[in-house]
Formats: structure tokens, C-alpha cells, sequence
């Protein structure tokens, strides 16, 4: 039992025995407190709850109380609280090859990434020699040049055969750089050192966190459909926000060509549109960003997964309700199935052989096939930049033969994914664990109960609001107490 559910038992066994007690209908004052459980909030102050129970003696409609408290509530701070259990926080932005160290020499700074430097340098020697540094503008400086020592910066270097040079196999599992790896062009690879920019890949991860609590409060506190979270083009930015898109755009731009001054020149045009420190609002994406929601290819997204199979299966997962079992292919079978598929060749994923397999296509199908819709841009672990290329995706749910729908583009994807059925019914069953503090039992009481929220769900246009409400005073929620109608 988790520790919100044993609380929540705890609080009601209390409330029946005490309203078993006490003459005044006091059951509605204990469920206000489980309900700021639910919600995230704190626990009703003294003043409140007197003043519920002077109301309750009066005889005013316990229900409608509930009703009162809950409408106090449900707050954009509420919203943003939602919006954030929705996405991942990731502990770090994983977009960099590392965070750079300073040296003081002759009354300049001299920056280099801690790896590239022999560990036996003594502490009091220079990071490289003079001859071995060149100058560079830092994106973080808008553009001010500083020294840099060359293993660290690398321009030539920031895209090879396999791929960014600040990419990793996985966001959540580091890794040191490969060789040859250092800033790039404006440093773009890099963080600045911690006494020139304190915190700032928290503050990254605050502003991309951002982008998604913001937007989802603003959707969810106006009443509008839930599917526009996935389906949004309008996203909140703050000036960080808007760097880690633009960043993409410059990242673009060193992948299609070798760096130059005029390649160098032009980033730090493209750099002067963005304010790194400039409040937030909310702007129009546009191109592969369009029609794409919250949780496609948005930069906390990339932080979080570092392939386009894994965005598929999270996709799935988390917004159709799909169990994808644990991996029981074992190693041979995997070779015997790719044997000759693959030798010396490159292959897109959505072309993986594995997605035909009958031994491996009941998950390969879902997160290959629907790879296709996700080409416009690069997974994390090659650079998240736009691509400008469209390829036919298509969507598979419960396997290989439950096919749904094909397209091209993340709005297609999106759009598809709030078409099918187990869409609102996993919204509810994802928000009723949320509020009740525990998944809804297999009961065939629970499963109509399940199926009444939803169908409630869909008749009010997908409006979380009303889901909400109407989880809140099911019976899970309230029993073993009954609110007067």
C-alpha cells in the first residue's frame, strides 16, 4: 500500500468513527483534508476547518461544501502541479559534452573541459599552452569571444560518423565524451564554468520544465480538451526555453557544412535573436514543432529519452495504457533474426528488420513503425536537430497486427494517438491513480466505475476539470462516508 493510500484509509476510518461521535455531520471536514492530500495542497488551517464545521452545525449542504472547497482549489498552482506529474523531470539537460573549467593566467581566463587535461597536471599549471589555444565566441557571453585550449573547442569536430558529438546512447545513463569531442562553434557543446553562470543546466531544466507546466495549466485551467496538450502548438517559452530550440536551428546548421567564419558569423546571428534572461511567454512553434504537443519534441522530452523507439514506447505507454512485456528475446535469437540484415549497413530505425520479426514484432512494430511519424527530427543521441525530412510512419498499439493508422510528421502522430479509443479511458485511469492515491482495482465495480468516468470524460469535450470532479466525489474517494446530494 503506498504511503498516500494508507493514508487516505487511515483518514476515513478516523472520520466514520468520529462522525459516529459527534452530532454535527463532521465527515465533510475530513474529507477536505484528504482531498488536499489529492490535490498537493496543505492541510486545512485551524480557521478553515472551524469554520466548515460552524457551517455544517448550521445545517448547510455538506456537498455542496466539498464542492466549495474543491472549486478553492482546483487553481492554476494545482495545474502546473498536474502538468508536471504528466512529463519527467529530468535530473540534467544531457545536451552537453560537459561543463568547462576556468584558469587565471596573466589576468585572463583560460577555459577547457576538465576531461581533456592530463590528471597528472599540477594544480598551479596551465590547462594547455599558449600555442595550443585559439579564441572563441561563447554562446552564454552572446557572443564574446574567450580563450579556449583547442582539444576542448574542436569546431571541425562536432558532427562525425555517428552523429553529435554531444549525444548520448541514453540521457539517463552518462557517458564520457567520445575522442575528438570538445565545444563545437559559439561553444554550443558546452556550459559555461559554475562561477561565471551559477546553476544553469537547473536552470535549463526549470525553464523546459517550464514550457510544459505553464502551458498545461493555461490548457487545463481554461477547460480546454485534454487532447491539446498533445497537440498544442503554442507552448510557453521563457528566453532559456527559447535557446534550446534556437540551439537546434545552429546545430542544424554545423551538421550540413564545414565550419567556416561565414558559418560562424551566421550563428552568432541567429544567437543575437534569442534574450537568455528574457521572461516568459507564450509563442506560435512552427514547421516540426507544429500540431506537436507537449510531449513529442519538445526539449524536456529530449532531455528525458534518447531514441525514437523509446519516445514511441513512452508515447504508448503512457497515453494509450500499453503494457510492452519485459524483453525475452534472448541474444540468439536476436542474431539469428538480423543475421545478414544489417552487416555494414546503415539503416534507418524505422527500416529495422526486427519491426517484421515474428519474435520481435510485437514490440518492434509499435516503436519502429511509428519511428517513421518522428523523422523530422533527430533522436537526442544524433543531435535533436530538424531534419526537414518526412517518412511515412505508422501507428501500431497492441503489436504487430493492430494497426491504427499511418502519416507523416509528429502532429500526424499526435493527432492519431488521441483518435484511438484507449486514449480518454487511459486519461482517466492515469488521473484517477493520481487523485486516489492508487491504480483503480480490477474489480467489476471499479471497471464501471472506470468506464462512467470516462464516458463522462468525453461527453463534457475532454475536460480535466470535470474529470477531476467527478473522480473526487466517486466513491473510492469518499467512502466509507456518503455525502448528502
Amino acid at each position: 500500500m503506498s504511503l498516500g493510500a494508507a493514508l487516505l484509509a487511515l483518514t476515513l476510518t478516523f472520520s466514520s468513527a468520529h462522525a459516529a461521535d459527534t452530532p454535527a455531520p463532521a465527515p465533510v471536514v475530513e474529507l477536505a483534508q484528504v482531498l488536499s492530500l489529492r490535490l498537493r495542497m496543505k492541510r486545512l488551517e485551524p480557521q478553515e476547518r472551524r469554520e466548515l464545521e460552524e457551517r455544517l452545525a448550521r445545517g448547510e449542504n455538506p456537498s455542496r461544501l466539498y464542492a466549495e472547497v474543491m472549486d478553492r482549489w482546483l487553481t492554476r498552482d494545482f495545474y502546473r502541479k498536474l502538468s508536471s506529474a504528466l512529463a519527467f523531470t529530468p535530473a540534467a539537460t544531457h545536451f552537453f559534452v560537459g561543463t568547462l573549467s576556468r584558469f587565471r593566467e596573466d589576468g585572463q581566463w583560460v577555459y577547457y573541459l576538465p576531461h581533456t587535461v592530463d590528471a597528472s597536471r599540477p594544480a598551479e599549471a596551465p590547462p594547455c599552452s599558449r600555442a595550443q589555444r585559439q579564441t572563441a565566441p561563447a554562446w552564454w557571453g552572446r557572443g564574446q569571444p574567450v580563450s579556449i585550449c583547442q582539444d576542448s573547442y574542436r569546431p571541425e569536430n562536432a558532427f562525425d560518423a555517428v552523429g553529435y558529438c554531444g549525444g548520448q546512447p541514453e540521457p539517463t545513463i552518462p557517458t564520457p565524451p567520445r575522442p575528438g569531442c570538445g565545444c563545437g562553434p559559439l561553444l554550443l557543446g558546452c556550459l559555461p564554468p559554475d562561477e561565471e553562470a551559477p546553476r544553469l543546466d537547473p536552470r535549463f531544466v526549470e525553464a523546459m520544465m517550464s514550457e510544459v507546466t505553464e502551458t498545461g495549466a493555461e490548457l487545463m485551467s481554461k477547460g480546454r480538451p485534454f487532447d491539446e496538450l498533445m497537440t498544442t502548438s503554442t507552448t510557453w517559452q521563457t528566453g532559456l526555453t527559447r535557446f534550446l530550440y534556437l540551439r537546434r536551428e545552429m546545430l542544424a546548421k554545423v551538421s550540413q557544412q564545414p565550419f567556416s567564419p561565414a558559418l560562424e558569423k551566421e550563428l552568432l546571428r541567429m544567437l543575437a535573436t534569442v534574450d537568455l534572461e528574457a521572461p516568459g511567454q507564450f509563442v506560435e512553434r512552427q514547421g516540426e514543432y507544429q500540431g506537436s504537443g507537449l510531449f513529442l519534441n519538445t526539449p524536456v522530452m529530449a532531455a528525458f529519452v534518447g531514441t525514437s523507439r523509446a519516445t514511441m514506447q513512452l508515447m504508448l505507454s503512457q497515453f494509450l495504457c500499453v503494457d510492452f512485456p519485459a524483453n525475452t528475446v534472448d541474444s540468439q535469437t536476436l542474431l539469428t533474426v538480423t543475421s545478414g540484415q544489417h552487416q555494414g549497413v546503415r539503416f534507418e530505425v524505422y527500416e529495422s528488420p526486427m519491426r517484421n520479426q515474428s519474435a520481435c514484432s510485437g514490440c518492434h512494430a509499435p516503436m519502429d513503425a511509428g519511428s517513421g511519424f518522428l523523422v523530422g527530427l533527430r533522436p537526442p543521441i544524433f543531435g535533436s536537430i530538424p531534419t526537414g525530412r518526412q517518412v511515412e510512419g505508422a501507428l501500431y498499439v497492441h503489436g504487430a497486427e493492430d494497426f491504427r493508422g499511418k502519416g507523416k510528421g509528429s502532429s500526424t502522430l499526435a493527432r492519431l494517438l488521441t483518435q484511438q479509443p484507449e486514449f480518454p479511458r487511459c486519461a482517466t485511469a492515469r488521473l484517477f491513480t493520481f487523485l486516489v492515491g492508487r491504480p483503480p482495482r480490477k474489480t467489476a465495480e471499479e471497471r464501471r466505475l472506470l468506464e462512467e468516468l470516462t464516458q463522462t470524460f468525453e461527453k463534457s469535450g475532454r475536460r480535466v476539470d470535470v474529470l477531476i470532479r467527478a473522480i473526487l466525489r466517486s466513491e473510492p474517494q469518499t467512502e466509507p462516508l456518503v455525502l448528502a446530494p
